[in-house]
């Protein structure tokens, strides 16, 4: 008896992107055969495994009534994020080439879903993502 090994669907999440480059890397995506989720604002103030599990399983509409204390309105500036899911090395890599090469503006914030981060809110994410790239920005300047 073989086993086969299921793979998960590969999806990109985005936050806090405009339409018009939103647009453009869900266009990528589709080509490339991943799931492209544009989530809204108040969509940072849910858990990542919230977002990811119940939306890869079918379980969650987008865009629902949740709002937590301290939600940012519309109109705020908030960070655009890329989160990748259930991307394979090779695919993540195909993604970041074509994007490149497709010259949309870059997003400076990206992250992999992990066992770690699947616990923190986007707003967590976003927090933790922006000191890290001051880590290394200062590392560089130093």
């Amino acid at each position: 008896m073989s086993l086969k090994v299921l793979r998960k669907e590969p999806f990109i999440y985005t936050v806090g992107l405009g339409d018009g480059k939103s647009l453009l890397i869900e266009n990528l995506c589709g080509g490339l055969g991943i799931r492209y989720i544009r989530l809204m604002e108040r969509d940072r103030f849910r858990t990542i495994k919230e977002i990811t599990s119940n939306i890869e399983n079918g379980l969650m509409p987008l865009g629902g009534d949740f709002i937590s204390d301290g939600a940012q309105t519309e109109g705020e500036d908030s960070p655009e994020i890329l989160l990748f899911s259930n991307l394979t090395k090779t695919k993540l890599d195909e993604f970041l080439a074509a994007y490149k090469t497709a010259g949309i503006e870059p997003v400076s914030l990206k992250a992999v879903v992990t066992p770690t981060n699947e616990e923190w809110t986007i707003e967590e994410l976003t927090k933790e993502l922006i000191k890290e790239r001051a880590a290394m920005l200062f590392g560089k300047n130093r």
